[in-house]
Parts: structure tokens; sequence; C-alpha cells
């Protein structure tokens, strides 16, 4: 993951009044409706204050937005929310509790395209733990699904490689690239550890994602 890194270091007069916002949120998809929550963070990841609410737009998982009247503190560091029911891609039917996911992105410009997923998810304790201390989110969110990815290998998922970018731009209907089926990999593995239970997912989702988080192992 050390490829994900860049200079996050963005000049004043380089931060945008407004910033929009397209993605999608997919455990499998969610569905039409469900809500989606945006609050810009300070450069530790606290909230400044405020939140922007959407909905997706489609059975895709599929949202756009535009974030507008930004604080002058405003840093591009964005915490994101989804939560609503989902297509179930073991047991091919729509799920019968809602789910929650969330993530961690940083937007460096005026427009932005954010997925999330169960990675973004179960790496976004750690990110969080991680941007206290060192005031930089890319370089947590890049070290908290590296060591995501290394504490999945006992389960047989394997991170690719050559899939060297972050959670938020994995897509289950992207390009057919091994990030994008490890992403497809983990959300059916997840899934069938819980079983038929939804509520049971939420909870070995959030047991995982709060193991990870105080020191990155699981």
């Amino acid at each position: 993951l050390g490829s994900c890194g860049h200079n996050n270091t963005i000049a004043d007069s380089q931060i945008p009044d407004k910033v929009t916002l397209t993605g999608s949120v997919q455990k499998g998809p969610f569905i039409q409706g469900s809500d989606v929550q945006i609050y810009p963070l300070d450069a530790t990841g606290n909230n400044l204050g405020s939140v922007y609410n959407t909905q997706t737009s489609d059975n895709l998982g599929n949202f756009s937005t535009t974030l507008a009247g930004l604080a002058q503190n405003y840093t591009g560091n964005l915490s994101l929310s989804g939560n609503g029911f989902f297509f179930k891609e073991v047991a091919g039917k729509l799920s019968d509790a809602q789910q929650t996911l969330k993530a961690l992105y940083k937007a460096e410009g005026a427009a932005a395209e954010i997925h999330l997923n169960l990675v973004t998810h179960l790496s976004y304790q750690r990110a969080v733990a991680l941007l206290k201390g060192n005031s930089d989110l890319n370089a947590s969110v890049a070290q908290a699904q590296n060591e995501l990815t290394t504490s999945l290998n006992s389960a047989g998922l394997v991170y690719p490689a050559d899939a060297t970018w972050f959670g938020t731009g994995m897509d289950l209907f992207g390009s057919n690239n091994g990030a994008n089926q490890y992403l497809l990999a983990v959300s059916c593995a997840f899934e069938n550890a819980a079983g038929s239970s939804d509520s049971a997912l939420q909870d070995l989702l959030n047991a995982y994602q709060l193991d990870l988080a105080d020191n990155g192992t699981v």
C-alpha cells in the first residue's frame, strides 16, 4: 500500500469553496433512498460541527451531492457514513435489516469519487485512531488498510500484489481488476460467516473493526 500515500498538504488558496462528491455505498449495493452523511473533519479527525445529508439515487448504491458553505478551517478530511438495506451477494436477495458502513477520505480538489464498502468500514476505527496521532489522513488510511488486509490473510483473503489504492477506490461495479475482486471476496466471506442473520453481520463487522482499532491486529 506504499503507493497509496502522497503529499496531502494543500495551500489555503487551493481549498475549494465547495466540493462535489459522487460515489456509492456497497455491501452488496445499498438500495435507493439509503441515507448518507458526510462530516468535515479537522486535521486530527474531530468533527468541525457540520453534517451534509444525501441519499442513494438507485439500487446500485450510487449517490452524488455538493458540499457548499465549507468552513474556513476545512481541511479536506471527511468522514462518511451510509445506512440502509442492501442486496446480499451470497443469499441473492435484499437484506432483512439495515447496515451501516463508514469511510475516511481526503478531498483534495473540487470533485471526488468515494466508495463506502467493507474495506473502508473494517479499517475505519483503526484509521481514526492513527489520524489522531499523526494528523495525516492518507497515511492513516493506508496503514489501517494494510493492517486489515494482513489480518485477513489467515482467512484466505490475500490482497493482490498489484492492487495499491485505497478502499474508497474499490467498486463492486467497477473494472474487473484485483482490488475490486478482493472487495467482492471480502463482502461474500463476511456475509457467509454471519449466516442468514443481517444483525449478526453488523455485529461481526463492528467487532472486527473495533478489535483492529487499538493495535492493528485481530
